[in-house]
């Protein structure tokens, strides 16, 4: 019985295909977060006064989340762009540079959508625009630029 060919093999990722990959996630998030804000402000909301306490830790969480979006992009991005600068193929630093920059998308993500779920929970303006403000100013932050 002969052996099935074997199926080809996609090509190693280049900077170029990387950054326009990550500037698509990019931008869908970032139109995400700006129609979760829209959604939140043009429906109807019964508003309650919010348990402080869990108003303090959901505040905590999300700072704790912006954090880790800012230090994956100083400890993992940084020096995977500055690998990248003077090695151009080095696929493992391609890899870390888009996985990491995906993961802090997503936490900056995560800032937008917990002010989201505080709005439908009953929650007054005041309270969900700082989350807004900090998840938007977050991917603002972290545009992907090429090495």
């Amino acid at each position: 019985m002969a052996k099935p060919a074997p199926l080809p093999q996609p090509p190693p990722p280049t900077i170029d295909s990387t950054v326009r990959m990550l500037r698509v996630v990019y931008a869908v998030l970032l139109v995400a977060m700006l129609l979760y804000v829209y959604i939140s402000e043009a429906s109807q909301h019964q508003l309650i006064d919010m348990n402080r306490k869990f108003l303090a830790g959901i505040s905590v969480i999300a700072a704790i989340l912006a954090g880790i979006a800012l230090y994956v992009q100083l400890k993992v991005i940084r020096p995977a762009l500055e690998i990248l600068q003077s090695k151009p193929d080095a696929i493992a630093s391609i890899a870390r540079w888009r996985s990491a920059s995906i993961a802090s998308y997503v936490l900056g993500e995560a800032v937008v959508l917990f002010g989201l779920c505080l709005r439908f929970l009953g929650g007054v303006r005041a309270i969900c625009f700082p989350f807004y403000i900090v998840g938007l100013a977050l991917m603002l932050f972290m545009f992907p630029r090429r090495p």
